[in-house]
């Protein structure tokens, strides 16, 4: 199970450690939850508790799959509404974060094949703005047989490639 889920999903059934029935119900089911293993709600006496352990495991894979594909779709089929909201803004935010990251790939190869370094350092993610600015050097060096310009990258092993590769 994603730890996202997972956490939705136990952060709802938290706080239910007593005697009360309904508690040892909530215990009993966020055992199984994390253990993701429906055989440890058949530990149940009432069939309507059953019922609501089986379907925490069931509606933690969709949120899942909601979470992994995008796709707010998938919360729809979610019967509680708590879990359902919750999938939703999990879902929502998965989705919003790979547009994001879609755009960042797409303005690194455009970046790239523009070989700017000035247009590198406007790039949000950390990891492509130096991935940018070092394809980028080690097009200038090549294109431009331009060794010096190799000393502005990070490591003394990528100088080093660069320097040959000029």
């Amino acid at each position: 199970m994603k730890k996202t889920s997972l956490l939705i999903l136990l952060a709802m059934t938290a706080g239910c450690s007593s005697l009360n029935p309904d508690a040892i119900v909530q215990d009993i089911s966020k055992k199984a939850l994390e253990a993701k293993d429906k055989k440890i709600c058949e530990t149940l006496q009432a069939e309507k508790d059953k019922i609501y352990c089986i379907g925490l495991i069931d509606d933690s894979y969709l949120i899942d799959q909601a979470i992994a594909m995008s796709d707010m779709k998938l919360c729809g089929t979610i019967k509680d509404s708590n879990y359902k909201k919750a999938c939703e803004v999990a879902a929502t935010t998965a989705e919003r974060k790979a547009t994001e990251e879609k755009a960042e790939k797409e303005k690194l190869n455009t970046l790239q094949s523009g070989g700017s370094l000035e247009a590198c350092n406007q790039m949000n993610n950390p990891n492509m703005k130096e991935q940018c600015r070092i394809n980028v050097i080690l097009k200038i060096a090549h294109d431009q047989k331009n060794t010096k310009i190799c000393e502005e990258l990070i490591s003394q092993s990528l100088v080093n490639i660069c320097k040959s590769g000029a």
